[in-house]
């Protein structure tokens, strides 16, 4: 219960910071990886979502490569060493041979892991599909499965 309201209120404020309207300072650590994050996001997605993506680098690791985590997530993106074993195996022509610790490596892997997520994320609506894929990066897609069978309204994550 603890896990899932944790994962909830990071995605608000996740969505918050991306969606809001207000201009926002970058943070200086950021400002270095900010037109590779606009190009991968655009390339990926074909769209320019890099303010999602950049909200959430910014709540894993406040730009820190040299983050890891108490249970082992690693670099900017917070990755799991499973979930980086399974990113390197799918994406392996488009991520070649880095690791979590390289920061383009884990911000090319982190988009292309939200771009997958988001693709098989049912939702009423874009944002609904987003804080879905947030779900399941940080609780897995199987966590989103369960919390959705278990809803009264299983197409809104965030109600």
């Amino acid at each position: 219960m603890i896990r899932s309201t944790i994962a909830v209120s990071l995605m608000a404020v996740l969505l918050a910071v991306a969606l809001s309207a207000e201009a926002v300072t970058i943070p200086a650590r950021a400002e270095q990886y900010r037109g590779y994050l606009k190009r991968l996001a655009f390339q990926t997605t074909g769209r320019a979502d890099a303010s999602l993506l950049g909200a959430q680098v910014h709540a894993e690791s406040f730009w820190r490569p040299e983050a890891v985590s108490p249970v082992g997530a690693c670099g900017l993106a917070q990755i799991m060493p499973l979930t980086e074993d399974f990113l390197r195996s799918r994406h392996r022509a488009k991520l070649g041979s880095g690791t979590c610790a390289s920061p383009r490596w884990a911000l090319h892997a982190m988009v292309l892991y939200m771009h997958d997520l988001r693709s098989r994320m049912a939702g009423i609506d874009d944002i609904e599909r987003a804080a879905f894929a947030l779900s399941g990066y940080h609780g897995g897609a199987k966590w989103v499965a369960r919390r959705k069978a278990l809803s009264p309204e299983p197409l809104v994550c965030l109600f």
